[in-house]
């Protein structure tokens, strides 16, 4: 792929992070406060969202899904996107509460996918932490980032020899949502 195929992908994934999260009103307007924060022992159910011949994936029944199926060819082939909170239009800020992962099937493989993103991090934004892992007996890689006021948790697995599950939680600092989000991270299991 080239530099420039890559950099627009890049910024068609920033673009619609940045449309997704400015889709969300204020907390206020909700009716929720701020300090909200859940950990995998408060969720009492799971739910499990499965994309046939693709993956799986289980995330808190009170969450909300969106897929949004991509056309034959596209980067990346497949997108969802998973919130604790539901997406409504206005507001014009993130609430101090939310908790946003994207979940896609990009086209390269996963040293690739790695480089990829090591080498695209935003300015303000560091590499915290990085670790080998596996996902459903898959090998992963995960990767923790520290931003102004966002943190963000990346697992990027295996899917096969020329592609790359890839999941990217939004967090804000002090959220207590951490092993929530580990737990989604660790439930994707891709089906052959």
């Amino acid at each position: 792929m080239t530099l420039k195929i890559k950099f627009k992908v890049l910024l068609a994934i920033a673009i619609a992070n940045l449309v997704i999260l400015t889709a969300f009103p204020l907390p206020s307007q909700l009716g929720i406060n701020p300090s909200f924060a859940q950990n995998s022992a408060e969720v009492k159910s799971w739910q499990t969202y499965q994309i046939p011949n693709e993956f799986s994936i289980r995330y808190p029944s009170s969450w909300f899904l969106e897929r949004s199926p991509q056309p034959a060819g596209a980067t990346p082939r497949e997108l969802l996107i998973i919130t604790n909170l539901k997406p409504t239009l206005g507001g014009g800020r993130v609430p101090s509460n939310l908790i946003k992962t994207d979940i896609a099937i990009e086209p390269d493989n996963l040293e690739t996918v790695v480089n990829q993103m090591l080498n695209s991090v935003e300015p303000g934004t560091r590499l915290t932490r990085r670790g080998k892992t596996k996902v459903g007996g898959r090998e992963a890689v995960r990767l923790w980032f520290a931003g102004a006021n966002t943190n963000t948790m990346v697992t990027l697995i295996c899917y096969n020899k020329t592609e790359t599950l890839f999941l990217k939680s939004y967090y804000q600092k002090n959220n207590s949502s951490l092993p929530i989000i580990q737990t989604i991270h660790g439930s994707v299991r891709a089906i052959e």
